[in-house]
C-alpha cells in the first residue's frame, strides 16, 4: 500500500506541474501575442517595401485582426488541451488512470489535426523531425502514430 501512496503522489506532483505551467503559459499570452501583433505589422513593412506598393491602412487592421483572431483562438485551443490535461491528472486515482485521461484529452486535440492546412502540418511535422512529405491524410497519421508512440 505505501507504493500506491507514492505513486498518488507522483500523480499529485504531476497535476502540480502541469498547473505550474499552464499558469506560466496564461502569463505569457499577453507577451506573445504583442510579439505576433509586432511580427505582422513588420512583415506588412516588408512586403511594401519589396514591391514598392503601399497597402492601405485599412486592409492592414484587416490583416492584424485576422492574425490576431486566428492567434486568439490557437492559444485558447492550448488553454483547453492543458487545463483538461491538469484536470484528468488531478481526478486519477492512480498512474494507469492519469495515462488513460490525459490520452483522452491528447486525443481530442490531434482530431484538430484536420482543420490545419497542409502547410501548418508540415511545419508541425518538421517540429517533430518526421517526414513531410505525402497527403493531409498521411501528414495526419505521422502525426498521430507519433503523438501515440511518445505516450
Amino acid at each position: 500500500m505505501v507504493i500506491m501512496d507514492e505513486l498518488q503522489m507522483l500523480v499529485i506532483a504531476l497535476g502540480y506541474v502541469v498547473a505550474f505551467v499552464a499558469g506560466r503559459w496564461t502569463a505569457m499570452r499577453s507577451a506573445l501575442l504583442t510579439n505576433l501583433a509586432g511580427a505582422v505589422s513588420d512583415g506588412i513593412d516588408k512586403i511594401e517595401d519589396v514591391t514598392g506598393i503601399d497597402i492601405p491602412d485599412d486592409l492592414e487592421d484587416k490583416i492584424e485582426d485576422a492574425v490576431d483572431d486566428l492567434a486568439e483562438d490557437v492559444i485558447d485551443k492550448v488553454e483547453d488541451v492543458a487545463e483538461d490535461v491538469v484536470e484528468a491528472v488531478e481526478n486519477a486515482e492512480s498512474i494507469e488512470d492519469a495515462v488513460e485521461s490525459v490520452k483522452d484529452v491528447i486525443d481530442v486535440a490531434v482530431d484538430d489535426l484536420e482543420d490545419l492546412t497542409v502547410a501548418g502540418l508540415k511545419e508541425r511535422l518538421e517540429e517533430l523531425g518526421l517526414s513531410t512529405k505525402g497527403r493531409k491524410a498521411d501528414l495526419i497519421a505521422r502525426i498521430k502514430e507519433h503523438v501515440e508512440g511518445s505516450l
